[in-house]
C-alpha cells in the first residue's frame, strides 16, 4: 500500500491519465488505483500502462472501474 501522494488528472476518452507530484515506486500495469481527495473517494480503476516523461513525473493510464 502506498501513501497518498498529490496527483493531476486528465480525462482522454474514457481513460483518466494520472500525473503524480512524486515518483512512486513499483507501480505496476494490472494493479488497482484508487483517488481520494481528503477522505472522500473520487476514482478507481486498473493500471493499464506507465509512462515517464522527459522529466521524470510518472504518468498512468487507468481504465475506470464501473463507468
Amino acid at each position: 500500500r502506498h501513501q497518498a501522494v498529490p496527483c493531476q488528472l486528465k480525462l482522454i476518452g474514457h481513460q483518466l491519465l494520472v500525473r503524480t507530484a512524486v515518483p512512486v515506486r513499483a507501480v505496476t500495469p494490472g494493479q488497482s488505483a484508487v483517488l481520494y481527495h481528503e477522505d472522500q473517494l473520487m476514482a478507481g480503476g486498473v493500471i493499464e500502462q506507465i509512462r515517464t516523461a522527459a522529466h521524470l513525473i510518472p504518468a498512468v493510464e487507468l481504465s475506470p472501474v464501473g463507468i
